[in-house]
């Protein structure tokens, strides 16, 4: 018996996000929604800004 699980994640910050990704790629699982509180994803990352801190990775 194949049965369809839909999965809500609490969380749009770098925890919520990799829980997304690894549902998706790991599982093949697409059936989730992300709740998130603020207006836009990233947690901790959107919601402060880090003066001085860089990323060298490109873009």
């Amino acid at each position: 018996m194949d049965r369809c699980k839909e999965v809500i994640i609490i969380g749009g910050g770098i925890s919520g996000l990799g829980m997304a990704i690894q549902l998706k790629r790991l599982l093949g699982h697409e059936n989730f929604t992300i709740y998130e509180q603020s207006e836009n994803l990233g947690g901790t990352w959107w919601h402060n800004k880090y003066p001085g801190c860089a990323c060298d990775i490109e873009t």
